[in-house]
């Protein structure tokens, strides 16, 4: 899904700033440990937040969520080691070492979604290898068994200082003293910012890392999670760069976080930042560049790199290499935003300089469902229209932030979502969810999962949105014929899709084109045969599966589109009967049902269908845009086709897209759910290089 941002007239505006995830998710696991009734004060319930809730759960806690008070208190024994952390590093990094020390030689699975599993772990691979700990990959399941035994543990925090943090929390509980020796230490600042939180439990790190063993998590009865100065970046960057006054309250000027150290870099440049008590007062200011070592506050790199592109003069950064191991590959993600609104860069190793560019045009870009790159986006507002793609990435960390840009004066639109067409095979099929029901009909279908009779197709236009198959080949001396035949069903209260070009103008002869859509399989490849097509006024107009994923949702940006999502593709198709012809040169006879061909080099079974319309060869698998319907937002209309494909498999998919579109489930769980069903699907084109966007 997608949303449209677009400057309406920014207003001085306060601003409640969120609770810190990473300080939130510490205090909760800090509280699981001390084992007593614990209140947190917390404003923030991102999908990070609500992960380490719903785990702390499963290991027996009681979590009741009252408003801004989070109360958790010791629990149950614990029934159930399988730990769904969701999408959350910080979360899975800091609790691995937490459940070897609490439960020592038990397996615990690890349940991830797919942004997860390649994020690395390998921080831990001394600690792992040295206590001869059992680490197992199964897709998204992490199994970790075994016990920390040894008294040093070297610890490359390079890539992450999380694992340190997790090894600061658990090794307290351990029966033996033990010193950490790093040999990279990575983000100092959260490293701090933990030993901070552990002091409220009553905790002691000393300064040379030798952590003493048997130490005894004792909570205060109330704490409070600090606010987020990650949070906060894209807010004073609009506020620096726009004529207004911004206030963001709840923020701790004493906080050891480590993204903090921007704001004293800033005022260091000249910039209004004002200091009142627990609140920052931002204002208008002449920053002519940036000269920034990100390594301290890495999450802060993609707003400063955009907000750097609103700049004068050419901006530097230093140490980005870091970045390439974020929730996506943020370097890669920033340079591609960077590339497709004209800002031009420079990389030399470890440093970026960025030039100063205009936006004088409505964009289209891509979230990389990266909460960090969503908040970058929104400093390039201006009075042009920035389109975000899959939008909702935002919720891991900052759900209220649309509502919060709205309230500066932000214009937000939130694109429609597509509506679902599905093919049906019989009447139980109407009992799936859909805006509309595909039929086959007996005559001047060419292909269908079933044709139906006009009976059929009139007592279910009753009360259902019909739309009835009409994809035969039209020959000159059939028109006639077609037009007698079809007469009675332009009175129904339904709708056409139609393959041929000749049947697509005798309807619009007939009938309002909005009661068609045109679905011609490989001759709509481009945005300008799209515009092309949609000026016949049709309801939606079909793109070809011969294109990649990029070029598809552009072509729906410029026309309104029905996406063939989930079908057999006809490759081959004629008016002529070649397998009647095939067996009659042969002098040989079959049965013409369930018929294939087989590839002679490659163990491929292609789908064949003749009949009195002529004959037609499928794919030898299943094309499918299922895995890529959060890329593919602009589309009017979804296909799901049942031809060849078996009706639990049918009944499946349906689901998950209705499931889908009613935000039940994310984008990463239909991933994970179709690899399930160990379909033959094939990318196709897909995923080459877009024709559109230059490289």
């Amino acid at each position: 899904m997608a949303i449209t941002l677009k400057k309406k007239q920014i207003k001085d505006t306060t601003i409640s700033v969120i609770s810190s995830k990473s300080y939130t998710i510490r205090l909760l696991l800090c509280a699981y440990l001390s084992n007593q009734k614990v209140v947190i004060k917390n404003n923030n319930y991102s999908k990070d937040i609500l992960a380490t809730i719903n785990v702390l759960k499963s290991l027996g806690s009681k979590i009741i969520i009252n408003n801004d008070n989070l109360i958790i208190k010791p629990g149950n024994k614990v029934n159930d080691f399988n730990l769904y952390v969701q999408e959350s590093a910080t979360l899975l990094r800091l609790i691995i070492p937490i459940m070897l020390i609490k439960f020592p030689n038990k397996a615990v699975t690890y349940i991830l979604d797919d942004s997860l599993v390649n994020r690395p772990l390998d921080g831990y691979d001394d600690l792992f290898k040295t206590n001869g700990i059992k680490v197992k990959r199964n897709k998204n399941e992490l199994i970790i068994k075994g016990k920390i035994r040894t008294k040093e543990i070297n610890v490359d925090a390079s890539k992450s200082s999380q694992f340190v943090s997790g090894l600061l929390m658990a090794l307290p509980l351990s029966n033996l003293d033990t010193k950490l020796i790093f040999k990279t230490k990575g983000s100092s600042s959260y490293i701090d910012l933990t030993i901070d939180i552990l002091k409220q439990f009553n905790i002691e790190i000393a300064k040379d890392f030798v952590i003493k063993g048997k130490q005894k998590y004792i909570a205060k009865n109330e704490l409070i999670s600090e606010g987020d100065y990650s949070s906060i970046i894209p807010f004073v960057c609009l506020g620096l760069k726009e004529n207004v006054t911004i206030r963001l309250n709840g923020l701790n000027k004493n906080s050891k976080q480590g993204d903090k150290k921007i704001i004293d870099y800033l005022l260091s440049l000249g910039a209004n930042i004002q200091d009142d008590e627990n609140s920052l007062i931002i204002k208008k200011s002449d920053i002519s560049s940036l000269s920034y070592d990100i390594n301290e506050c890495i999450d802060l790199a993609p707003s400063l790199f955009l907000f750097a592109t609103t700049l004068k003069e050419p901006s530097t950064f230093y140490h980005i290499n870091r970045l390439i191991y974020k929730e996506s590959n943020r370097l890669e993600a920033i340079t591609k935003i960077l590339d497709e609104i004209g800002a031009k860069y420079e990389i030399n190793e470890d440093n970026i300089v960025i030039y100063p560019c205009s936006i004088n045009k409505d964009f289209v870009l891509n979230s990389y469902n990266d909460h960090r790159i969503i908040m970058a986006i929104s400093i390039l507002v201006n009075k042009h229209k920035i389109l975000i793609n899959d939008y909702k990435g935002i919720n891991k960390s900052y759900p209220t932030f649309y509502k919060d840009l709205k309230q500066l004066g932000i214009a937000i639109s939130y694109s429609r979502k597509p509506k679902l067409l599905i093919n049906v095979k019989n009447s139980k099929d109407f009992n799936i969810e859909a805006f509309g029901y595909v039929l086959g009909y007996k005559k001047f279908t060419f292909f269908a999962s079933k044709y139906f009779s006009y009976s059929f197709i009139k007592k279910y236009a009753q009360n259902k949105n019909i739309y009835v198959l009409l994809n035969a080949l039209l020959h000159e001396s059939e028109i006639n014929l077609f037009k007698r035949e079809i007469n009675k069903l332009l009175q129904l209260p339904i709708n056409f899709i139609v393959q041929d070009i000749g049947i697509l103008n005798i309807l619009t002869e007939l009938i309002s084109p909005k009661r068609i859509i045109f679905m011609p399989y490989t001759l709509i490849c481009n945005y300008l045969d799209a515009q092309s097509y949609a000026k016949l006024g049709v309801s939606a107009i079909c793109p070809s599966n011969e294109i990649t994923i990029e070029d598809t949702d552009i072509i729906s940006q410029y026309a309104p589109v029905m996406l063939n999502a989930f079908s057999y593709v006809p490759m081959y198709q004629s008016y002529r009967k070649i397998i009647s012809l095939f067996a009659e040169y042969k002098n040989i006879s079959f049965n013409k049902n369930h018929l294939y061909l087989k590839e002679e080099t490659r163990n491929d079974f292609y789908p064949v269908i003749e009949n009195k319309y002529g004959s037609i060869i499928f794919r030898p698998y299943i094309t499918s845009y299922i895995k890529e319907l959060n890329n593919l937002s602009h589309a009017k209309f979804i296909y799901i086709d049942q031809l060849f494909i078996k009706n639990k498999v049918f009944n499946k998919v349906c689901s998950l897209v209705n499931d889908y579109y009613k935000d039940k489930i994310n984008i990463e769980i239909i991933r994970r759910e179709l690899d399930k069903l160990n379909l033959n699907i094939q990318d196709g084109f897909a995923y080459q290089d877009s024709f559109y966007l230059e490289k």
